[in-house]
């Protein structure tokens, strides 16, 4: 079954008798058979088992509530002596504008024996929560629920002896009360059901002293009797729409499961296919910490992993370059070895090599050439053009008068290869009838 990103792949029925919750080699047992290996586990437990209580707070801020809610469990807790756990819903406001919290707590003992299990199996839940919680997800999921936008939705489970009613808004839980009038059977139990969900739905309009509109419906899942589901169905004050009814139309297997097995279904499925962050969270201090840790150690895997894939790209990436150069110099070898008519004029490294009847020079040349032809004059001849080292430069020529001379040096000092050039010198040859009487050189910086 998939919705969305996630999906269900597993479902085990384990039988009573075969103690699977004092025996984790069952559950070892069925994760090697079906070869599932279980990670962060959600623990689900009866609403029952908690106790619910509804309070009045004149604030809307998170952090604030958090600490009046603390505040009010650790006053309770001092009362009772026990460890407790709890967690916290808002619910909405009422008529004075008051932030409606419903606070669930429970004895850590009621959890021990739940997490113990998991702990021998070497495993930590990620979440302990209440069955309410994924029956209130499941029935986001169904096409009534989500056309009943705006009004309110009524549950009625049963389990062994226990009922719980909620009322939902959207996908908050508004109200829940869970009674219990075992062992009383028959008709009678019947009538004094129908009697409970009038006061539930009295006390919840009281709640928060506003007119509600709930929708038509009311959902009821668990082992009902037919006594207690013919009441329901002609004296209720909605029409019943029993859930596993739906589940079976959606999930024909699901009809050899017993009425508890179906209603332990319905829970889970509403975790799995419609997951929220906003569910409430029961487990103890010291499992939430191990989570944290696990959750840093998982973070940092992940890093160093990114980090080494990074790495190990970066080396390819540069190793393929490195090849790629070799083969290239070793092409120029190759070719360089094959020529014979190769002329080295000067410094080759920087003036430049002929092979194949192309000249081929260094950007240092090509620039000095540039500069050379720009600043060129009919009265002035060079002789020499060396480059060392690629940075040095010296020119050396003639010129028809030492003014001539002046002019082309001064040509040459305006171009950005010869701003640091200066006049070695500059002699003026005593055989006046000589073309070019004036010597000179320049050297660059």
């Amino acid at each position: 079954m998939r919705h969305r990103s996630r999906r269900l792949t597993h479902c085990f029925a384990i039988k009573e008798e075969e103690d699977a919750l004092n025996n984790p080699q069952v559950l070892e047992r069925y994760f090697r058979k079906h070869r599932f290996r279980p990670k962060d586990p959600i623990v689900v437990i009866p609403r029952h088992l908690a106790s619910v209580q509804t309070l009045r707070l004149p604030s809307q801020d998170k952090h604030e509530l958090e600490e009046m809610v603390r505040l009010h469990v650790s006053r309770e807790g001092s009362f009772s002596g026990d460890e407790v756990i709890y967690d916290y819903q808002f619910a909405g406001l009422d008529a004075q504008g008051y932030a409606l919290v419903h606070v669930y707590s429970l004895p850590k003992g009621r959890l021990d024996h739940y997490l113990q299990i998991l702990k021998k199996l070497e495993l930590n839940p990620s979440l302990v929560t209440f069955n309410v919680e994924g029956m209130r997800q499941w029935l986001l999921l169904q096409k009534a629920s989500r056309d009943a936008k705006g009004r309110f939705l009524c549950l009625l489970s049963a389990g062994l002896d226990v009922f719980d009613f909620n009322v939902f808004c959207g996908s908050r839980i508004y109200f829940s009360r869970s009674f219990s009038f075992s062992p009383i059977t028959g008709q009678e139990r019947a009538s004094l059901l129908l009697r409970e969900i009038k006061m539930s739905l009295e006390l919840c309009r009281r709640l928060g002293g506003v007119e509600f509109i709930f929708d038509k419906k009311i959902y009821v899942a668990g082992g009902f009797s037919p006594e207690e589901l013919e009441a329901l169905q002609k004296h209720s004050f909605f029409d019943a729409v029993v859930i596993e009814d739906e589940m079976n139309a959606w999930y024909p297997l699901l009809g050899s499961f017993s009425a508890q097995e179906r209603l332990s279904f319905a829970p889970s499925l509403g975790l799995v296919l419609n997951p929220e962050s906003g569910c409430m969270d029961m487990r103890p201090p010291e499992c939430k910490a191990e989570a944290r840790g696990r959750a840093v150690s998982r973070w940092w895997y992940h890093v160093a992993f990114l980090f080494c894939g990074f790495t190990f790209m970066l080396w390819f990436l540069y190793a393929a370059k490195l090849v790629r150069d070799a083969g290239a110099l070793m092409r120029l070898r190759r070719e360089m070895s094959a020529q014979t008519d190769v002329m080295k004029i000067g410094d080759a490294v920087a003036r430049g090599v002929w092979i194949d009847d192309k000249r081929v020079a260094t950007r240092a040349y090509q620039d000095v050439l540039a500069a050379l032809g720009r600043c060129g004059d009919a009265d002035i001849i060079l002789k020499e053009c060396s480059i060392q080292g690629g940075v040095k430069i010296s020119l050396a020529g003639y010129g028809k008068d030492m003014t001539h001379v002046l002019d082309y040096v001064g040509s040459l000092k305006a171009e950005r290869v010869f701003q640091k050039a200066r006049l070695e010198y500059l002699v003026q040859n005593k055989d006046a009838q000589a073309e070019w009487p004036v010597s000179f050189k320049v050297v660059s910086p």
